[in-house]
């Protein structure tokens, strides 16, 4: 267990702290405050839910009476509890907090009291009283011996930077172990990527912020709009980088015109599927040649919806028998596919593609997630696009992405053909939807993650749409056999 003690005396300097301790804070986490009466437990509540919410400090009430207050912004819920009148475990019960403890995050005021119900995972500040000053003692429980490395890690980061910084704040990250911050000098905001986790979990295929850099300056070589870096630490897997602001497409399709939102996007893929991916070079000008999406992948990806999507939906593991049927049909899919070749970004939907008005043409869609970028099939990124799992592309809009990009896409630079266009589509639609759906079940056995649950109906419909592909059939049938009341339908 890790301790640090801070001496605090004035407000300042409690604002101060709470600017050190709360960007540690998301959705998760558990906060444990322990200290005598009049010990100061409920003003650093107030100012750490004023930092978080943005709740003036004045609207924020003590729960000594009513038990328990919430305050939310955006995707967070802070769940604030007082345990000094109560008196027996039955009481914590019927207060339902292990709900919040798993989704929100939670302050618990004389948490002490009953410390049997706090999860291992948490932090603990105990403050005491003296003359002059109050000590405020953070424990670090369990994984936060780490989390505290990791957050002092990025201060030191900024702190050696020429801003100014005034405030940090978690943002919404994606599916991987990346984390975001929204960073503010009190002239401008910025983005922190943290990519420490990532590194850690090394692969053939994960990617380090290295990855980003170098597809970021080839991105922008080839003409495409990315994020400005500012600042970078190859050892502390940190990038200082642009914050293009709330302008993700899966934030304006349902308030933009989706024409004007999918052209410059299309656009720009097409620039990207066209580009001479042998021009890219690392951070020391060497030629760099990204992995490959081979056979291999493909098959690896499939995978992932045998290994978790089957217990998701039926509570067992797969048969062996079914697992080989699957998977040989998944290997004669990829053998129809022709072997083009171009870089792909694997991700290129809604929550990574920015808008941005005040550009120009394609440059009007700026790319936001490319590290995990490999040489892959021309359509791939095209799927990605018209059929976005986190919003519903109706069939009408997929047929007019589409459209869009088959129109303008130079056939004499590949071995597929006008004709082979749908069906290649279809087969890289289908396996990149049964992967999502995977992906999707595997965040909630293995990390609960359930608020991705919501997109699953989309990608089943999405797969049902190819399942009328010629090249297909022996898939579509397995499906239908295995999972009746899913794609028998």
């Amino acid at each position: 267990m890790k301790a640090e003690i801070h001496k605090i005396n004035t407000l300042n300097e409690l604002e101060v702290f709470v600017n050190y301790i709360a960007p540690i804070f998301e959705k998760g986490d558990l906060l444990a405050l322990n200290g005598e009466i009049g010990s100061g437990k409920t003003t650093l509540s107030k100012h750490l839910i004023n930092y978080l919410t943005e709740t003036r400090i004045d609207e924020v009430n003590s729960p000594t009476f009513n038990l328990c207050q919430t305050y939310s912004k955006q995707d967070l819920t802070i769940s604030h509890y007082d345990f000094y009148r109560l008196d027996s475990l039955q009481e914590i019960e019927e207060l339902d907090i292990s709900d919040s403890i798993k989704n929100n995050f939670t302050i618990i005021e004389w948490a002490n009291k009953f410390s049997s119900i706090l999860p291992k995972d948490h932090i603990e500040i105990q403050i005491k009283n003296k003359s002059h000053e109050r000590d405020y003692k953070i424990l670090f429980h369990g994984k936060y011996t780490k989390k505290i490395t990791a957050h002092k890690n990025r201060l030191s980061f900024l702190s050696n930077s020429n801003f100014n910084i005034k405030k940090i704040t978690n943002m919404r990250g994606d599916a991987s172990s990346r984390k975001y911050y929204r960073v503010n000098d009190s002239r401008k905001n910025f983005v922190l990527m943290d990519a420490s986790e990532d590194s850690i979990k090394k692969t053939t295929t994960s990617k380090t912020i290295t990855d980003f850099i170098i597809f970021g300056k080839y991105l922008e070589k080839i003409g495409l709009r990315v994020p400005k870096i500012y600042k970078f630490d190859i050892q502390k897997q940190l990038i200082l980088e642009e914050d293009l602001g709330l302008t993700t497409y899966n934030e304006l399709y349902s308030k933009l015109r989706f024409e004007d939102l999918v052209t410059p996007a299309i656009e720009s893929l097409l620039i990207l599927v066209h580009s001479n991916y042998t021009n890219i070079y690392d951070l020391n000008g060497r030629a760099f040649e990204p992995h490959n999406f081979d056979e291999k992948l493909f098959i690896n990806e499939s995978k992932i919806f045998i290994d978790y999507y089957w217990p998701y939906v039926k509570n067992s593991i797969c048969p062996d028998e079914e697992k080989c049927k699957f998977l040989s049909i998944m290997e004669q899919i990829y053998s129809d596919l022709s072997t083009d070749k171009t870089l792909i970004l694997r991700d290129y939907h809604s929550p990574n593609l920015h808008y941005l008005q005040n550009e120009k043409g394609h440059r009007k869609c700026a790319l936001i997630d490319f590290q995990d970028a490999l040489l892959g099939h021309p359509l791939y990124d095209l799927v990605s696009l018209a059929q976005d799992a986190r919003f519903t592309i109706s069939e009408d809009k997929e047929r007019y992405i589409v459209d869009a990009f088959k129109d303008k896409f130079l056939f004499n630079d590949f071995q597929l053909s006008k004709s082979s266009f749908n069906e290649q589509y279809q087969i890289l639609a289908i396996q990149r939807s049964l992967k999502i759906l995977g992906i999707f079940a595997r965040l909630s056995l293995l990390e609960g993650k359930n608020n991705y649950i919501i997109h699953m109906p989309r990608v089943v419909d999405y797969i049902r749409r190819s399942m009328d592909c010629s090249l297909l059939y022996n898939l579509t049938h397995w499906l239908k056999i295995n999972f009746k009341d899913i794609f028998d339908v």
